[in-house]
């Protein structure tokens, strides 16, 4: 079980890494029609068809059938922290767009970079609270426990291409599917550089905390044998 603490410090980091997200997506990768994958990548590309809609209301709708899906497999806790991180993001994302003017559109590669940055500590710092933000995230994880050794981060790469491909195909520019694939590939370094670290940090504090027990024990048994 959780405590009242635990439960709000979690919402908190969600909702920070959600601030993250909603930043690089709404300020460097669609102001520069990056589809670097995933559900915010699609939202782009229909945008693009449908221009009197914002990306953010499109994300939430195109969520809500795999929200279903994720608390059917992945329960209640899942469950309601993906529901609040993908409310959030799609509202900053909204927000974004109609009061926050994107700094730097016109350089890709700047935006390529900055997006992938933004996003991918936003995403790590969620992932790590046992969420997602929807979309394709839950089709990750739903692979990831049929095959827990994949890393995350590659996971989203094979998941993510074929939204980078379809972003060429629409916008008929090479040059998008290039910096659509090079925030992608930014985007999988910087999940899993941030993953790994928080997996080593965890285990050394159990490795810390099992020599601590350790250490205690052996000197309660001296004081007994004494």
């Amino acid at each position: 079980m959780f405590g009242r603490m635990d439960v709000l410090k979690r919402y908190i980091v969600i909702t920070f890494g959600c601030t993250l997200y909603a930043a690089g997506f709404a300020l460097f990768l669609e102001p520069a029609h990056l589809a670097a994958g995933g559900i915010s990548g699609i939202a782009v590309i229909v945008t693009h068809f449908l221009e009197s809609v914002d990306s953010g209301t499109v994300i939430f709708l195109l969520n809500l059938p795999l929200l279903i899906a994720g608390s059917i497999v992945f329960g209640g806790h899942f469950f309601f922290g993906t529901v609040w991180a993908t409310a959030v993001s799609s509202a900053m994302i909204s927000f974004a767009e109609h009061f926050v003017y994107p700094p730097a559109a016109d350089d890709r590669y700047f935006c390529a970079v900055m997006g992938a940055l933004f996003t991918g500590i936003g995403m790590g710092m969620i992932f790590r609270c046992h969420a997602t933000t929807g979309g394709t995230d839950i089709v990750v994880h739903l692979i990831q426990r049929k095959i827990p050794d994949m890393k995350t981060g590659y996971i989203f790469l094979f998941v993510d291409s074929s939204v980078v491909l379809a972003a060429g195909v629409v916008f008929r520019d090479i040059s998008t599917t290039f910096y659509s694939g090079l925030s992608l590939a930014a985007n999988t370094l910087v999940l899993n550089l941030l993953l790994g670290i928080a997996l080593h940090l965890r285990r050394g504090g159990e490795l810390l905390h099992g020599r601590i027990q350790h250490h205690a024990h052996g000197r309660r048994r001296n004081q007994i044998n004494t």
